[in-house]
């Protein structure tokens, strides 16, 4: 996106409830927040954290979110009608690209290397490596079982596309989904094998020593929107100028 010139201070008006998930990149929302970057634009911002993307969904369709962080899919998807019914949501800012990660656990690494004899893994890890394990797991009828955080995510297309590309059909693996923030647990617990999430859980599950990151998003698809700001049209078309505002401070976070 171009660099936007700031509009001129402003008395406040009404206040604009932001929708956001505790993760990295959601780091040009809190610094913008933080720097007072929205103040400087005229906007009084309430930052309200969400814990599951779904539930961002359903508040920003409900209006009771004005604006929120959104995954890069999500927008296409509400237009769409795909996990409910047609809403018509904007997103005019990409807020961040990339980082995304796929991380298998301690145990499902050791088997790699086992069942591939192999004394080490290169990186990126392919999953052509799993099949040997995909197989003998579906003839017991324990499929290898990945999660990621929301269907229309490119954390799901991600990890499917990295199975395809390696000749894996989906029906051979089950792909659930799990918030980010319960993650690592999951995989603690041998709840399951595998994950496509976000930072920092990626990193905290190799900190934790419970998993190994063996592919990021830029090993898939480099250079992919991940974030986006993501308004209801509706909402758009009746607060142009603080939409406006709100892109202008964002952009200063993104280039501080």
């Amino acid at each position: 996106m171009s660099k936007t010139k700031l509009l001129p201070n402003k008395t406040p008006t009404n206040i604009i409830h932001l929708g956001y998930m505790p993760l990295t990149d959601c780091a040009p929302i809190v610094v913008a927040y933080e720097l007072g970057f929205f103040t400087e634009t005229g906007l009084t911002v309430r930052l309200e954290k969400q814990y599951s993307w779904a539930v961002m969904q359903d508040k920003l369709h409900a209006g009771v979110l004005d604006a929120a962080q959104c995954l890069a899919p999500m927008p296409l998807a509400s237009a769409l009608g795909l996990s409910s019914d047609k809403v018509e949501v904007i997103a005019p800012m990409i807020l961040s690209q990339n980082g995304n990660a796929i991380t298998i656990s301690e145990q499902l690494y050791d088997q790699v290397k086992v069942v591939n004899q192999l004394e080490h893994i290169d990186f990126p890890l392919s999953a052509t490596l799993l099949k040997p394990i995909i197989k003998k797991r579906k003839r017991k009828k324990n499929r290898l079982k990945f999660a990621t955080v929301y269907p229309d995510s490119c954390h799901y297309y991600q990890l499917c596309s990295w199975f395809e590309h390696s000749g894996i059909r989906l029906s051979d693996i089950e792909i659930i989904i799990v918030t980010p923030s319960n993650m690592v647990e999951a995989l603690a617990c041998g709840d399951i094998d595998g994950f496509c999430v976000g930072g920092p859980w990626n990193a905290k599950a190799v900190r934790d020593a419970v998993g190994v990151t063996g592919v990021t998003s830029c090993d898939v698809w480099p250079d992919m929107p991940e974030k986006v700001l993501a308004f209801l049209n509706q909402w758009y078309q009746q607060h142009s100028s603080e939409a406006h505002a709100l892109i202008c401070a964002l952009q200063k976070a993104c280039n501080w």
